[in-house]
């Protein structure tokens, strides 16, 4: 931490300055100033923790001492935080992310503890309901004043009640929150205001007291015709959605930068949200505002894969029917349900590495002025392992009183071994058998004289491709 001051001095001289906070480095520039009697000087002090524990004062003084025997002593005090964290950032998306940087005032593990996200809930006058807006200028009692009671509920870590006119030239708007007694006894214990002279106003209370709270606009001044919108929402630690810190707890290092990864789904449509980060159990904060954004585009019949999927071949992918219709679309095929890196078009050429997997086509609708995107996936279509059917006799050549049988053996380009039936043909008569561990041996019945050629036909699975294998025996006698 830096700070600036300017003294003026008395007395003409040179003045060196010594300065000290215990557990706390402190640096003066410049060091030494040389001055003429009455003169003004400014000079920077920048403080660096060392030792001393964050969120608790740490005093000590500065001293100017001049060659001439004058002394100027000033106190100083400084508390070290456990982080110097942005005070607000913003997001948007049904789902979405947004990093965060801050400046660690320790070293070690910092937990980051995470409330919400609560959606930010608009305030209408019932009155004079304005629609899509709270109120108007012809809304509040004599006073100008709108009034709305409000419930707080134990565990609460915020409350923020925000005040905004589409007159910010011409209006004057304030807001009251009162902690009162009960929705029926409006006395109250406390009371916070915004009553600056412009439009917008803001009340946001850090662990606010568990009640009753009453909130007021009042419209002090509206010579123009108005709408106003007053929102509020109260975060809790259980929010709505999905929201994650990552990584959590977060590894600092005391003087340096760290960052970590605020991320939220499952977020209603055109609604707004607000989270809070606090650090340790520090009181160092973070809000986080989401604009969710309008809902995105649906699909209304799926995106589709056709064509062969054998290596060597394309497969086409059709985008499917979305609402709304005017939508922008990108490819990305999958395999195995996992990106395949570069294939982003509207057709997939099939190659070698799909082979026993199954592929398919996510598709991703775009709107103009929607940050939401929709997102489809198509059916999937297995690109099956080959097979080679193989086929052996016991014998070749032989006589007609000797037995014969036929082995095949089925052998895929992967997965586990080869099961099923098979099909034999020998000549015109058909036998089968079961394949195990990919084998299968089909004795024959007596064989008459001459040649016989011998097919075995293996029809496949969901997962394995269909082969064919030739051989033959000659009976002699």
């Amino acid at each position: 931490t830096t700070a600036t001051a300017t003294h003026t001095y008395a007395s003409a001289g040179t003045y060196t300055v010594s300065a000290s906070i215990p557990g706390v480095n402190v640096t003066v520039e410049p060091s030494t100033l040389t001055l003429a009697e009455g003169q003004d000087a400014s000079f920077t002090v920048t403080f660096e923790n060392d030792t001393a524990p964050v969120e608790t004062w740490a005093t000590g003084s500065l001293t100017w001492t001049g060659d001439n025997g004058a002394v100027v002593r000033s106190p100083l005090a400084v508390q070290p935080v456990t982080a110097a964290a942005p005070a607000e950032v913003s997001g948007e998306g049904i789902n979405g992310s947004v990093d965060v940087t801050i400046d660690s005032g320790i070293t070690g593990e910092l937990p980051l503890n995470l409330s919400g996200l609560a959606p930010v809930e608009l305030l209408v006058d019932p009155a004079n309901p304005v629609d899509g807006h709270s109120g108007d200028q012809d809304s509040g009692d004599a006073n100008g004043d709108v009034r709305w009671i409000t419930q707080v509920p134990a565990g609460a870590t915020l409350g923020q009640w925000s005040l905004d006119s589409s007159d910010d030239a011409g209006s004057d708007l304030d807001l009251f929150v009162y902690r009162i007694v009960s929705p029926t006894d409006t006395r109250y214990y406390q009371v916070w205001q915004s009553a600056t002279s412009s439009a917008d106003e803001q009340v946001t209370l850090s662990n606010p007291t568990p009640g009753y709270y009453m909130v007021v606009a009042n419209l002090y001044s509206t010579p123009n015709p108005l709408t106003f919108d007053l929102t509020q929402a109260v975060v809790s630690p259980d929010g709505e959605g999905s929201f994650t810190a990552t990584p959590n707890p977060l590894p600092v290092t005391q003087g340096e930068k760290a960052t970590y990864t605020l991320s939220w789904t499952g977020l209603a449509p055109d609604t707004g949200y607000l989270g809070v980060v606090q650090y340790g159990d520090s009181a160092v904060r973070t809000l986080v505002s989401v604009d969710a954004g309008a809902a995105a585009p649906v699909a209304t019949a799926a995106p589709k894969v056709t064509g062969t999927p054998k290596v060597g071949k394309v497969l086409t992918a059709t985008p499917g029917t979305w609402e709304p219709a005017d939508v922008s679309v990108a490819y990305q095929w999958l395999r195995a349900g996992e990106p395949i890196e570069g294939a982003t078009s509207k057709t997939y050429k099939v190659v070698q590495a799909d082979t026993g997997n199954a592929l398919s086509v996510r598709v991703t609708a775009t709107q103009a002025g929607n940050v939401n995107t929709g997102t489809a996936v198509s059916n999937e279509v297995f690109v099956k392992f080959t097979s080679k059917t193989k086929v052996t006799l016991n014998r070749y050549i032989g006589t007609a009183s000797q037995s014969y049988a036929v082995t095949v053996a089925v052998t895929a380009s992967g997965g586990p071994a080869v099961s099923g039936p098979i099909t034999v043909w020998v000549d015109a008569k058909k036998y089968t058998g079961t394949l195990t561990g990919g084998k299968v041996t089909i004795p024959l019945p007596k064989q008459s004289r001459g040649i016989h050629v011998v097919t075995a036909s293996y029809a496949g699975t969901d997962t394995v491709d269909t082969s064919i294998g030739l051989s033959g025996f000659v009976v002699l006698r």
